[in-house]
């Protein structure tokens, strides 16, 4: 903990300085998981990734997907934000802390433009991110999705950015309509083919209602289909995944909020009958410090 810590605090600092190193080259090293990455980009095996911390990463699997928690960890800010491009510094600490290859949620690029979506690409190869995900979303309450065409123009810019990388960068493109009370499925159908034509590696459209929304996206587009592990109400298997299409699964922040309900859930019995049920399920110390411990790679 003490090791991630500092890594956390050298990370923030260092980060501004380090990126003006690799602007002013205009190269990006190549990732040393970065051939790993590229099973991150094969349509055929249906994987899991998990996050959002650097512990989660540990845990055994073939690849690592940062996405951002609906709980924020940190101190308060927008609701599912970063406040700026700087914030990718911190996923340098969960580079640090495993071997597998990690992708991140990069949220609506940071900006409005394409080039601010392709930037946005460059910077997060620049801290050792082999994938990351562009959405179709606009920050703005009042009009929350970009027009059609803008938000084309901007997938297709972050595809440019990824492909002139040194390494397979993995582009997930995602089509929120969903997830901002625009339930319109063949909008957001019309937005996923035109992403995949753009030429997006991955495809996600959160939010989607049923299974049988699941199958009808994953019939209309080739590339891989993400899907998203923790909306209330949609507890499908991995078989059940799998027969509708989807390839990938995102575990987004359903672990961290699993513990964090074991924690509420312990400590309302305490409170509430002054009894320590719990403690009977708890993990033994040496099986949790197995998977805190600081890994120095």
């Amino acid at each position: 903990m003490l090791l991630v810590s500092r890594a956390r605090h050298e990370c923030n600092t260092n980060w501004e300085d380090s990126h003006a190193s690799r602007s002013s080259r205009k190269s990006h090293s190549v990732p040393r998981f970065a051939p790993a990455a590229r099973g991150l980009r094969d349509p055929q095996p249906l994987g899991c990734r998990f996050g959002p911390n650097s512990h989660g990463a540990r845990l055994r699997g073939a690849g690592h997907h940062q996405r951002r928690p609906r709980v924020q960890p940190r101190p308060p800010r927008r609701r599912g934000r970063y406040q700026s491009r700087g914030d990718l510094g911190q996923r340098a600490c969960h580079i640090l802390a495993t071997q597998l290859p990690i992708s991140a949620d990069l949220e609506d690029g940071f900006g409005r433009r394409p080039e601010d979506a392709a930037e946005t690409i460059r910077q997060a190869a620049a801290v050792g991110l082999v994938g990351g995900s562009i959405e179709d979303t606009t920050a703005d309450p009042t009009r929350p999705i970009h027009e059609f065409s803008l938000a084309v123009e901007r997938v297709a810019a972050a595809v440019e950015a990824a492909r002139g990388l040194p390494f397979p960068f993995t582009l997930t493109a995602r089509a929120e309509n969903f997830q901002f009370s625009r339930p319109d499925l063949d909008d957001t159908i019309a937005r996923l083919r035109a992403f995949e034509a753009a030429g997006a590696d991955v495809l996600y459209a959160p939010g989607l209602p049923d299974m049988a929304a699941i199958r009808e996206v994953c019939a209309a587009v080739s590339r891989p289909v993400n899907f998203v592990i923790g909306l209330a109400g949609q507890n499908f298997t991995v078989a059940e995944l799998a027969q509708a299409g989807v390839k990938r699964i995102s575990l987004g922040a359903a672990l961290a909020r699993a513990a964090l309900t074991g924690l509420v859930r312990a400590a309302r019995e305490i409170r509430d009958h002054g009894s320590f049920g719990f403690a009977e399920e708890i993990l033994p110390f040496d099986e949790a410090n197995g998977f805190m411990a600081a890994r120095i790679i």
